[in-house]
C-alpha cells in the first residue's frame, strides 16, 4: 500500500510539474495569523513579515498565485490537517506534528520559548513556577507536546496553573494587568514586544525548534510545493547577500515592512503614511521638555546650548521626518516632568519607562541602554544588590525612572533630590548612604566634582535599562512616527552619534578612554545582540568554539596558580618539618634553625605576593579599583621610585643612573596607581638584570599631548618573539629561570592593564646593542594651565 501511494505522489508531482512549466500560474492557499515579525496583517490588510516575504519571492519564481486565508493559530492548524489549505508558515517541528503534517529539509531559522515574569514576580528558574499561573498560547509548540512547558514542569515535578489564549499578544496582555504571574512566547514576539507592556524577560529558555514550511499529509499538491521551497530555500540559505538573510535581520532589528521591502542599503528612505504625513503637518512645532543635567545623554552646556546623545538623534530625526521638535528652555527638571502631565510639554526625548509615567505617555522603542547602580562611599562594602540596602539612606533624583524603579519594588523609601548632582554631594558629605542611578551619568558627575570617596558599589540588573522617546499619550500618531525614523537610524549612525558627544563630554578633563569605554559597551549592547541575532546558527557555532577555548585558557591558569601556590606551600611544609625535627633533638643547631625559619619566611611572603597580584588583576578586571587622573610630574615620581630601590641595588651590584629629562613633565594619570606600574619594571629589572648592569629611565614628550615614559636595562633581555606575549597573564619566557627567580608571571599583566585603565598604552624594545630590554609607558600630557 505504501509503495502505491509514493507511485500516485511522483505521478501527481510530475504532473503538476508539467503543469506549472506550461506557464499556468498555480493557486496556493496560505495560512495566516497574527505572530510578529514572522508573519502579521499590516493596516492595510498586506500579509508581511519573515515567512510571507521569502514565499512571495519563492512564488514570483515559481510563477504562484497566493492567497491568504486567515485565522487564529489553532484554527489554521486545524484547515492544515483538513487539507483546506496548501501551506502552514512558522511551523516548529515536533515528532507529534509529523504525524499530522508533512515537513520540509530546509528550515528558515531557529526559535525558542522565552518565559516572562509579570511586575515584582521574580522567577529565576522553572522551579519558581510552582503554584504560579502560567499564561500561553494555545497550539503552540511551546505549550503542547513533549518540548512543552507543561512538558518540562511534569519533569521537575513542579505544578502550574495554564491560562491559554489566542495569542502571544493576548500573553502579554495578561501579564501586564497582573492577571498572570508569568507567560510563555517565542523570542522573536518578546523581543520585538516586550517594550509594549510591562512585563519582565527572565532567563529561562527552552525548546529550540527550526522553523519550518508545513503542508497537509497525502494532499496532490504538497510532493511538488515542498520540493520547490526547499530547493529554493536551500539556494537562498547558501547566498549570504540573499533576500532570506536580509529579511530575517530586517525584521528581528525591528525595521517597518516598507524598509525590509527595500533592497539593502535603502533602510535610511523612511515611508510615512499620508495620514502621518498630514498629522505632521498639522503639528508644525514639538515642544520638548528635557533634563537640564543629565550628562552625557543631554544637558544644556556652559553657553546655554542643548547637547548630549539624545540631541544627535532629534537633530537626525528632525532632517529625516520633516519635524520641528524644539527644546523648551529654562526648565529644570521637575518642571518638564509636571508640564508633561498637563500636556503643555509634548515630549520627553530621553526618559526611563515607569508605571506612574504610562499613565500620561507613550513609549517609542528603546534606543539607549543603560546600567542602573548603586554608588556608595569607598570604606562601604560592596553589596549585592537592593535587598542588601533596604534599612540605609538611599539618595535618588526626584521625578526619573530612578525613582520610579524604587517605589514599584518597595522596600527603600528612598531621599529625594530636585538634582542629581545634589544627591551625589550629599553621599560624599555623609548625608545618605547611598544614591541609585545611572552608571554614565554618575561617573561624569563623580569625576566633574572631583568626589573621590565615591564608587560604585554595585550594579542592578532589570529590564528599565533603556531610554526612550516619550510622547504624550493623546499623539499616538507621533510614537508610530518616531520609530519610523529610529527604525532608519542603522549602527553606523549610532555610533557617530554617541562617539560625538562622548568626546565633547570630556573636553572637561574626564579621563576619556575608561569612561568612553563604558559608554561604548553599554550603549552598543542593544546594537550588537539584535545584530547577532539575525546570525544566531553561525553565531553560535562560534561562540562554542570560544567558550571552549575559553575554558581551556582558565583550566591552563588555575593549573599555573595552583601549581605556583603549591610550590610555595611545598616549602614552607618542609622547612617546617625541618624546624620540627630540629627541636626534637637534645640540643638544637641554631643556626640551621635560623635558615630553616627565614627560608619558611621566604615562601609564604612569596605566596602572600602571588595571591595580592591575583587580587590586584581580579580587581583591575572587574572594574572594582578606583582610578582618579591628576597631573603628575613624572620625571620626580621617576625620582622617587629610584631612591626606594636604591639600597636593593647597591646590595646586587646594579647601577641605577639619574633620572633623564626635566621636571615639570606632567602626566594625567593615577599617582599611586602609576607609582606601583613603576615599582614592577624596576623590580624585573633588579631581577634579571645581575651584578654589574645599570638600570636608566627616563621622561619625555614624544608627539603633542603625548608623554614616554621608559625604564631598561642591559640585563639578559628577553627574545623578541615572546614581546606579543609577556604581557599574558602567566606568561613565562623561561620557566627554569622565573622559577628560580619565584616571578608569578603576573606583574607585566598589571602594568599593562593599569596603564589601559589611564588611558595609556605599555611596549617594550630590544636596545640597538641588543642588551637587556627597554619598557615604554606612552600617557595623555598635561599642561600647568590645566594643573592650576
Amino acid at each position: 500500500m505504501r509503495i502505491i501511494r509514493q507511485i500516485i505522489s511522483l505521478c501527481l508531482f510530475v504532473g503538476v510539474s508539467l503543469y506549472a512549466a506550461a506557464g499556468e500560474s498555480r493557486a496556493v492557499r496560505v495560512g495566516a495569523y497574527e505572530n510578529a515579525p514572522k508573519i502579521f496583517t499590516t493596516a492595510g490588510g498586506e500579509v508581511v513579515g519573515i515567512f510571507p516575504d521569502i514565499l512571495k519571492q519563492i512564488a514570483t519564481e515559481e510563477n504562484w498565485e497566493i492567497s491568504y486565508i486567515h485565522g487564529t493559530w489553532s484554527e489554521c492548524l486545524e484547515r492544515l490537517e483538513k487539507g483546506e489549505i496548501d501551506i502552514m508558515p512558522d511551523m516548529a517541528f515536533s515528532a507529534e506534528r509529523a504525524g499530522k503534517y508533512a515537513f520540509g529539509q530546509e528550515s528558515v531559522f531557529i526559535n525558542w520559548g522565552k518565559i516572562y515574569a509579570a511586575k515584582n514576580r521574580k522567577l529565576d528558574s522553572l522551579l519558581d513556577l510552582e503554584g504560579k499561573t502560567v499564561a500561553v498560547m494555545k497550539g503552540s509548540v511551546y505549550t503542547e507536546g513533549s518540548d512543552s512547558v507543561a512538558a518540562l514542569l511534569r519533569k521537575f515535578e513542579v505544578t502550574a496553573n495554564y491560562i491559554e489564549v489566542d495569542s502571544y499578544n493576548e500573553v502579554f496582555r495578561l501579564l501586564d494587568e497582573g492577571k498572570a504571574d508569568a507567560g510563555v512566547v517565542n523570542r522573536l514576539f518578546g523581543q520585538q514586544y516586550e517594550n509594549s507592556f510591562d512585563v519582565f524577560p527572565t532567563s529561562i529558555i527552552f525548546a529550540p525548534h527550526p522553523l519550518l514550511y508545513a503542508f497537509p499529509k497525502d494532499a496532490p499538491q504538497t510532493p511538488y510545493l515542498l520540493s520547490r521551497i526547499d530547493c529554493r530555500l536551500h539556494d537562498m540559505k547558501s547566498d549570504r547577500n540573499s533576500l532570506l538573510y536580509w529579511t530575517i535581520d530586517g525584521y528581528i532589528l525591528g525595521l517597518p515592512p516598507q524598509v525590509v521591502h527595500r533592497k539593502p542599503g535603502d533602510s535610511r528612505e523612511v515611508f510615512l503614511s499620508e495620514t502621518e504625513k498630514a498629522w505632521i503637518r498639522a503639528h508644525p512645532q514639538i515642544r520638548l521638555g528635557i533634563d537640564p543635567e543629565f550628562a552625557p545623554y543631554e544637558f544644556i552646556n556652559e553657553r546655554g546650548q542643548y547637547e548630549g546623545i539624545a540631541s544627535g538623534y532629534i537633530e537626525l530625526l528632525n532632517k529625516r521626518l520633516g519635524l520641528e521638535m524644539r527644546v523648551v528652555r529654562n526648565l529644570k527638571w521637575k518642571e518638564a516632568i509636571e508640564r508633561a502631565k498637563k500636556k503643555e510639554i509634548d515630549v520627553l526625548p530621553c526618559v526611563g519607562m515607569t508605571r506612574e509615567r504610562k499613565t500620561y505617555l507613550a513609549y517609542s522603542r528603546p534606543y539607549i541602554i543603560f546600567q542602573r547602580v548603586v554608588i556608595m562611599r569607598t570604606d562601604a562594602p560592596f553589596v549585592a544588590g537592593l535587598g542588601e540596602i533596604s534599612g540605609l539612606r538611599i539618595g535618588v533624583q526626584a521625578e526619573t525612572s530612578h525613582e520610579g524603579y524604587l517605589d514599584e519594588r518597595g522596600g527603600i523609601s528612598p531621599v529625594k533630590f530636585v538634582r542629581f548632582p545634589d544627591a551625589i554631594t550629599a553621599l560624599s558629605r555623609g548625608e545618605v548612604d547611598g544614591v541609585v542611578g545611572n552608571l554614565s551619568c554618575a561617573s561624569y558627575w563623580i569625576r566633574k566634582l572631583n568626589l573621590s570617596n565615591l564608587k560604585v558599589a554595585a550594579s542592578i540588573p532589570g529590564n528599565q535599562d533603556r531610554l526612550y522617546f516619550a510622547v504624550r499619550n493623546d499623539w499616538p500618531e507621533l510614537v508610530g512616527i518616531i520609530n519610523k525614523g529610529l527604525a532608519s537610524i542603522d549602527s553606523a549612525e549610532a555610533e557617530t552619534i554617541r562617539n560625538r558627544w562622548v568626546s565633547v563630554k570630556f573636553e572637561t578633563g574626564l579621563d576619556a578612554d575608561k569612561v568612553a569605554c563604558w559608554i561604548a559597551a553599554i550603549l552598543a549592547g542593544a546594537f550588537l545582540v539584535l545584530g547577532l541575532m539575525g546570525l544566531w546558527n553561525r553565531s553560535l557555532k562560534r561562540e562554542i568554539c570560544r567558550r571552549e577555548e575559553a575554558e581551556r585558557s582558565r583550566d591552563a591558569l588555575i593549573h599555573m596558580i595552583v601549581h605556583d601556590l603549591n610550590n610555595q606551600l611545598s616549602g614552607i611544609l618542609g622547612t617546617t618539618d625541618l624546624l620540627v625535627n630540629e627541636y626534637k633533638k637534645p640540643v638544637p643547631d641554631t643556626g640551621k634553625v635560623s635558615r630553616y625559619a627565614a627560608q619558611a619566611g621566604k615562601s609564604a611572603n612569596e605566596m602572600a605576593s602571588l595571591v595580592g597580584d591575583i587580587l590586584e588583576i581580579s580587581r583591575l578586571e572587574s572594574g572594582n579599583m578606583q582610578v582618579l587622573s591628576t597631573p603628575v610630574d613624572a620625571v620626580s615620581l621617576l625620582k622617587d621610585i629610584c631612591l626606594q630601590f636604591a639600597g636593593l641595588a647597591e646590595n646586587k651590584g646594579i647601577t641605577i643612573e639619574p633620572v633623564a629629562g626635566k621636571p615639570g613633565i606632567r602626566v594625567m594619570a593615577d599617582k599611586q596607581l602609576l607609582a606601583r606600574v613603576l615599582q614592577n619594571l624596576f623590580s624585573n629589572s633588579l631581577r634579571y638584570a645581575g651584578a654589574g648592569s645599570r638600570i636608566t629611565c627616563c621622561a619625555a614628550p614624544i608627539i603633542a599631548g603625548r608623554v614616554v615614559i621608559s625604564v631598561g636595562d642591559n640585563g639578559c633581555g628577553i627574545p623578541e618573539k615572546y614581546h606579543k606575549r609577556i604581557f599574558d597573564k602567566f606568561f613565562r619566557v623561561d620557566c627554569s629561570r622565573e622559577t628560580k627567580t619565584h616571578a608569578s608571571g603576573l606583574g607585566l599583566a598589571f602594568c599593562k592593564m593599569a596603564v589601559g585603565i589611564m588611558g595609556g598604552t605599555i611596549s617594550l624594545k630590544t636596545p640597538p646593542d641588543g642588551k637587556g630590554v627597554i619598557f615604554l609607558i606612552e600617557l595623555n600630557a598635561t599642561s600647568d594651565r590645566d594643573v592650576g
